[in-house]
């Protein structure tokens, strides 16, 4: 026989992932996220599990794009936009995984959106003379010269927490 009618031999490509359980934890691990983006995203994958159980959905496979919907609609109504939208991205980040690695047929996720986030950070600024407030009531010096270190750099609670000498 010459190579030009020879049948290419098919292989068996193994499953690349075992279980929902298996899913999410490797998708928790690939790309190096942050300690607390994983955290946020375990929250958002184990939420989602505890409202599946209640419902009677056994698997991330047999989750419908109409269930997912129905899953979106009980969210707190006193979440922020953000929080929503964070809950949301995980989803879509775990559905967009699990399709590349052929564990989902198709990425129901692709039904839902980000909202537009209203934004907080002027109620969240505080006053000259609200910092001025905060430091003279502070009855701990290293917690006064914690607060004026925030106050005069900018930096976040956990980037100024995070700093060493």
């Amino acid at each position: 026989m010459s190579a030009l009618t020879t049948q290419p031999k098919l292989e068996i490509v193994p499953q690349q992932v075992r279980s929902d359980a298996h899913l999410c934890q490797m998708w928790l691990v690939k790309g190096n996220k942050r300690d607390r983006t994983c955290k946020a995203y375990a929250g958002a994958a184990n939420r989602l599990w505890e409202w599946m159980t209640a419902a009677g959905v056994e698997s991330l496979r047999e989750l419908t794009a109409a269930e997912l919907l129905e899953y979106i609609e009980t969210f707190p109504t006193r979440w922020s936009d953000a929080t929503r939208n964070q809950q949301i991205a995980a989803l879509k980040s775990l559905w967009s995984f699990g399709h590349s690695l052929g564990y989902f047929p198709i990425n129901i996720t692709g039904i839902l959106t980000l909202g537009k986030p209203q934004p907080v950070l002027p109620e969240r600024i505080l006053t000259r003379p609200e910092v001025m407030a905060a430091i003279d009531a502070e009855p701990f010096r290293t917690n006064r010269l914690l607060i004026q270190l925030l106050f005069g750099t900018g930096l976040r609670i956990s980037e100024a927490l995070a700093l060493e000498w």
